[in-house]
C-alpha cells in the first residue's frame, strides 16, 4: 500500500460501500437495468485503469488515488476492476438471493477477515492471509448464506461446502475479487443443478 493505514481503512470503505450500493440495486432495479449500470461501471473503471496506467499525468489529481493503491496496483488493473468484473460475470448468471449473497460475501466477508487477521495476526497461510482472517471469513461466508436461504434449499452440508471452498478460494488467489465470483458461480451452479433447483 502506497498509503498508510488510513488510506486502507478508507479503501475498505469505499469497497464495502459500492458493495451495498449493488445489493440495493438488486433490489430495486430489473436484471437487465442492473446488468447495464454494471457494465456502465465496468466501462467507466476500464477507462480509468487504461489513462491512470498509460497517461497519469492526463488524470485530474482526484482521480488519481495513489494513497489508495497497493504496491502492485502502480503498474496493473486495481482490485476494482476485478471486483466490478467479477460482479458482471456472476450477474450474468445469478440473480436475486443468489447474486446477493455474493455481493455481501465479497464486500463483507472479505472486509471482516482483512480486519479480523491484520488484528489478530496469527499463523499465515497463502499470499499472506491469517489463519484467524480466513476463518472469520468462513463464518461470516456461513452466516450470509444461511441468512439467504442456501441451506433450506441445499441442506447444511452444500452450505458449509461451498462457504468452505469459497474460504479457500480467498485465501488461494491474490485476485479474490474476481476469484470468488467465479468459484461461487460454478459451485452453486453445480449444487442446484445436482439438486434440480435451476
Amino acid at each position: 500500500m502506497n498509503g498508510n493505514k488510513g488510506s486502507f481503512f478508507l479503501r475498505k470503505i469505499i469497497h464495502v460501500a459500492f458493495s451495498l450500493f449493488l445489493l440495493c440495486g438488486t433490489y430495486y432495479l430489473e436484471k437487465r437495468t442492473f446488468l447495464l449500470l454494471l457494465f456502465v461501471c465496468f466501462l467507466g473503471e476500464s477507462l480509468w485503469e487504461f489513462i491512470r496506467l498509460k497517461k497519469p499525468d492526463s488524470l485530474p489529481k482526484f482521480l488519481r488515488v495513489k494513497s489508495l493503491l497497493k504496491e502492485r496496483e502502480a503498474k496493473t488493473f486495481t482490485d476494482a476492476w476485478y471486483f466490478i468484473l467479477g460482479m458482471l460475470i456472476a450477474s450474468i448468471f445469478l440473480w436475486e438471493a443468489w447474486l446477493q449473497a455474493l455481493i455481501l460475501i465479497v464486500g463483507i466477508s472479505d472486509t471482516v477477515a482483512y480486519f479480523v487477521g491484520k488484528s489478530l495476526d496469527g499463523p499465515k497461510l497463502f499470499n499472506r492471509k491469517t489463519l484467524y482472517g480466513s476463518l472469520s471469513f468462513f463464518i461470516s461466508t456461513v452466516l450470509i448464506l444461511y441468512a439467504f436461504g442456501l441451506s433450506k434449499v441445499a441442506g447444511v452440508v452444500y452450505l458449509f461446502l461451498l462457504a468452505a471452498l469459497l474460504t479457500l478460494s480467498e485465501a488461494l488467489f491474490k485476485r479474490d475479487n474476481l476469484s470468488i465470483p467465479i468459484v461461487y458461480v460454478l459451485l452453486l451452479t453445480i449444487i442446484l443443478n445436482q439438486l434440480k433447483v435451476f
